[in-house]
């Protein structure tokens, strides 16, 4: 039973990149049970959303690293970006997303929630580094 849990809610993230900001959408907090014996998911709180006909998308929202992304890409582009990133989850480790508060965004992003939003697009992505709004993460 519960590697069938783990595996379900491991397939729910695994669709996470593939979903865009179309429609309404119901988003929740999923917040791991005490003693998750999954390390993935272990003490994480996911923020998910299912939007009408898309796919449901999925970020862990309380797990920091050690490293800033201009730690991580040592450019003078990157300099300002000195706090530390954030673990997202299993899905695509190596990829970089952006949860951030906007009033509205015109780049390709999932709603999460009314004003916040998460890329997943490197067009996205780089209009974001560019040009960053004040609550990034």
């Amino acid at each position: 039973m519960k590697r069938s849990c783990r595996a379900a809610l491991f397939a729910f993230l695994v669709v996470a990149t593939a979903a865009y900001a179309q429609g309404s959408s119901r988003t929740h907090f999923l917040i791991a049970r005490p003693g998750m014996p999954d390390p993935n998911f272990r003490e994480t709180v996911v923020l998910v959303t299912h939007e009408e006909g898309a796919e449901a998308t999925g970020v862990i929202i309380n797990r920091p690293t050690n490293r800033s992304l201009a730690e991580m890409l040592p450019s003078e582009r990157f300099k300002p970006f000195k706090e530390p990133i954030f673990f997202g989850g299993p899905v695509a480790p190596q990829g970089l997303f952006a949860v951030f508060q906007a009033d509205k965004f015109s780049g390709a992003a999932v709603t999460m929630l009314p004003g916040l939003y998460l890329a997943v697009v490197p067009d996205s992505i780089d209009a974001l580094l560019n040009n960053p709004p004040p609550k990034i993460r």
